[in-house]
Protein backbone atom coordinates (compact mmCIF):
# COMPACT_ATOMS: atom_id res chain seq x y z
CA UNK A 1 0.00 0.00 0.00
CA UNK A 2 2.91 2.44 0.69
CA UNK A 3 4.57 1.93 -2.90
CA UNK A 4 1.27 2.78 -4.30
CA UNK A 5 0.45 5.85 -2.26
CA UNK A 6 3.98 7.37 -2.18
CA UNK A 7 3.89 7.95 -6.20
CA UNK A 8 0.48 9.07 -6.37
CA UNK A 9 0.76 11.74 -3.44
CA UNK A 10 4.39 13.03 -5.38
CA UNK A 11 2.17 13.06 -8.65
CA UNK A 12 -0.48 15.13 -6.63
CA UNK A 13 2.33 17.51 -5.48
CA UNK A 14 3.91 17.96 -8.87
CA UNK A 15 0.91 18.11 -11.24
CA UNK A 16 -0.12 21.45 -10.07
CA UNK A 17 3.42 22.92 -10.21
CA UNK A 18 4.20 21.73 -14.00
CA UNK A 19 0.83 23.08 -14.91
CA UNK A 20 1.26 26.30 -13.39
CA UNK A 21 5.16 26.02 -14.99
CA UNK A 22 3.41 25.43 -18.58
CA UNK A 23 0.99 28.39 -18.11
CA UNK A 24 3.67 31.04 -17.27
CA UNK A 25 6.00 29.71 -20.55
CA UNK A 26 2.58 30.40 -22.80
CA UNK A 27 2.34 34.15 -21.40
CA UNK A 28 5.33 34.85 -21.71
CA UNK A 29 6.12 37.92 -23.69
CA UNK A 30 8.18 38.06 -27.07
CA UNK A 31 11.40 39.52 -26.26
CA UNK A 32 11.11 40.99 -29.86
CA UNK A 33 8.48 43.45 -30.76
CA UNK A 34 6.09 43.17 -33.90
CA UNK A 35 7.31 44.44 -36.93
CA UNK A 36 7.31 43.62 -40.63
CA UNK A 37 7.84 40.33 -41.47
CA UNK A 38 6.87 38.51 -44.92
CA UNK A 39 6.57 34.42 -43.49
CA UNK A 40 9.21 32.64 -44.68
CA UNK A 41 12.03 30.15 -42.87
CA UNK A 42 15.34 30.28 -44.87
CA UNK A 43 18.35 27.96 -45.54
CA UNK A 44 21.01 28.30 -47.67
CA UNK A 45 20.95 26.79 -51.42
CA UNK A 46 22.60 23.32 -51.31
CA UNK A 47 25.17 23.64 -54.01
CA UNK A 48 23.63 21.17 -56.26
CA UNK A 49 20.70 23.32 -57.09
CA UNK A 50 23.22 26.21 -57.01
CA UNK A 51 24.94 24.69 -59.95
CA UNK A 52 21.74 23.35 -61.73
CA UNK A 53 20.19 26.74 -61.83
CA UNK A 54 23.61 28.77 -62.67
CA UNK A 55 23.00 30.80 -59.47
CA UNK A 56 26.76 32.35 -58.58
CA UNK A 57 27.65 31.06 -54.93
CA UNK A 58 26.67 33.58 -51.73
CA UNK A 59 23.55 34.51 -54.02
CA UNK A 60 20.22 33.54 -52.91
CA UNK A 61 18.43 31.43 -49.99
CA UNK A 62 16.01 28.68 -50.32
CA UNK A 63 12.90 29.45 -48.70
CA UNK A 64 12.19 25.76 -46.04
CA UNK A 65 9.03 26.60 -45.14
CA UNK A 66 6.00 29.34 -45.71
CA UNK A 67 3.22 29.97 -43.20
CA UNK A 68 0.71 29.79 -43.73
CA UNK A 69 -1.57 33.01 -44.86
CA UNK A 70 1.76 35.24 -44.39
CA UNK A 71 2.59 37.67 -47.13
CA UNK A 72 4.60 35.13 -48.98
CA UNK A 73 1.71 32.52 -48.89
CA UNK A 74 -0.95 35.30 -50.35
CA UNK A 75 2.31 35.93 -52.98
CA UNK A 76 2.20 32.42 -54.06
CA UNK A 77 5.90 31.69 -52.81
CA UNK A 78 6.65 27.87 -51.82
CA UNK A 79 8.99 25.69 -50.20
CA UNK A 80 12.21 25.07 -52.27
CA UNK A 81 11.59 28.82 -53.93
CA UNK A 82 14.50 30.27 -54.04
CA UNK A 83 14.68 33.43 -53.27
CA UNK A 84 17.47 36.37 -55.31
CA UNK A 85 16.07 39.89 -55.32
CA UNK A 86 14.46 42.28 -52.95
CA UNK A 87 13.09 44.59 -55.15
CA UNK A 88 16.43 45.58 -57.05
CA UNK A 89 18.31 44.43 -53.95
CA UNK A 90 20.71 41.10 -54.86
CA UNK A 91 20.14 38.85 -51.92
CA UNK A 92 23.32 37.02 -50.42
CA UNK A 93 21.94 35.38 -47.11
CA UNK A 94 19.16 34.87 -44.78
CA UNK A 95 20.16 37.21 -42.11
CA UNK A 96 20.27 40.42 -45.01
CA UNK A 97 17.22 39.31 -46.22
CA UNK A 98 15.41 39.70 -42.84
CA UNK A 99 16.91 43.24 -42.38
CA UNK A 100 16.15 44.13 -45.75
CA UNK A 101 12.63 43.16 -44.64
CA UNK A 102 12.75 44.78 -41.10
CA UNK A 103 13.77 48.44 -42.85
CA UNK A 104 10.14 48.22 -44.98
CA UNK A 105 7.19 49.40 -43.71
CA UNK A 106 4.06 47.71 -42.92
CA UNK A 107 1.93 46.87 -46.15
CA UNK A 108 4.93 47.97 -48.46
CA UNK A 109 4.46 46.36 -51.03
CA UNK A 110 7.85 44.40 -52.06
CA UNK A 111 8.61 42.42 -55.69
CA UNK A 112 10.60 39.48 -55.16
CA UNK A 113 12.54 37.52 -57.81
CA UNK A 114 12.80 34.11 -57.00
CA UNK A 115 13.57 30.31 -59.17
CA UNK A 116 10.79 27.76 -58.91
CA UNK A 117 11.43 24.24 -60.83
CA UNK A 118 14.44 26.30 -62.76
CA UNK A 119 12.24 29.15 -63.97
CA UNK A 120 12.67 32.59 -63.03
CA UNK A 121 9.78 34.39 -61.79
CA UNK A 122 8.92 37.02 -60.05
CA UNK A 123 5.72 38.04 -57.41
CA UNK A 124 4.53 41.08 -55.52
CA UNK A 125 4.22 40.62 -51.72
CA UNK A 126 2.85 43.08 -49.02
CA UNK A 127 4.40 43.10 -46.10
CA UNK A 128 2.52 42.43 -43.02
CA UNK A 129 2.86 43.67 -38.93
CA UNK A 130 4.10 40.21 -36.96
CA UNK A 131 6.10 38.51 -34.88
CA UNK A 132 9.66 36.94 -35.92
CA UNK A 133 9.61 33.53 -34.66
CA UNK A 134 12.80 32.79 -32.28
CA UNK A 135 15.32 30.26 -32.85
CA UNK A 136 15.70 29.31 -29.18
CA UNK A 137 11.90 27.86 -29.03
CA UNK A 138 9.88 25.00 -29.88
CA UNK A 139 10.23 24.07 -33.68
CA UNK A 140 7.34 22.72 -35.96
CA UNK A 141 8.22 19.01 -37.28
CA UNK A 142 8.28 17.67 -40.58
CA UNK A 143 8.34 14.44 -41.81
CA UNK A 144 11.23 12.91 -43.63
CA UNK A 145 12.55 9.95 -44.58
CA UNK A 146 9.50 8.39 -43.22
CA UNK A 147 9.98 9.90 -40.20
CA UNK A 148 8.98 12.98 -37.48
CA UNK A 149 12.05 15.38 -37.26
CA UNK A 150 12.31 18.92 -35.57
CA UNK A 151 11.90 21.77 -38.75
CA UNK A 152 15.21 23.19 -38.39
CA UNK A 153 15.48 27.48 -38.82
CA UNK A 154 18.96 28.39 -39.49
CA UNK A 155 18.68 30.64 -41.63
CA UNK A 156 15.93 32.42 -39.33
CA UNK A 157 12.31 33.28 -40.24
CA UNK A 158 11.67 36.05 -42.36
Amino acid sequence: MKRLLIPIIAAAIALPALAADKDKIQEAPSKQPPGTYLGVAMDEIPPLTQAQLDIPKGVGVAVSFVVKDSPAHKAGLKANDIITRLNDQLIINAQQLQTLIKTKKVDEEVMLTYYRKGKKQTTKAKLAKGKMIAQDGAQPLRRQNGQWQQFPFPGGLG
